[in-house]
């Protein structure tokens, strides 16, 4: 590691990045990959019963109908960023909750309850 770098980190109190211990990525063509890694690959194979398929059956065509009412719009925000919120002494975290909270009411017309349990 460069001197000024880890000089410059022990100003500051950083620790240094764990990446920077790492080797360089190696990324294979799937086919390589494969080849070297034959022994380690094995296909599964899954005996599902009826019952089992017309479960998966069932979750399936749930799930496509509830993607097919889902609406989804999405807005930018572009009035003011996060400098104007610094100067009104709310913490990003705290300001972020309430707009959800804002939205949630605007769109139910009650407030959102966020069970912290989950």
């Amino acid at each position: 590691m460069d001197p000024c770098v880890f000089a410059l980190m022990e100003i500051s109190k950083q620790k240094p990045p764990m990446t920077a211990h790492l080797p360089e990525p190696c990324i294979l063509p799937v086919d390589e990959w494969l080849e070297n890694n034959r022994d380690c690959v094995q296909e599964l194979v899954f005996e599902l019963t009826p019952e089992a398929q017309k479960a998966i059956f069932d979750a399936k065509t749930n799930l496509s109908k509830k993607i097919d009412n889902l609406y989804l719009e999405l807005k930018s925000f572009d009035d003011y960023g996060k400098s104007t919120i610094k100067e009104m002494k709310i913490h990003p975290d705290t300001f972020m909750q309430i707009a959800i909270q804002v939205a949630g009411y605007r769109t139910k017309e009650r407030l959102v309850r966020i069970d912290p349990r989950r």
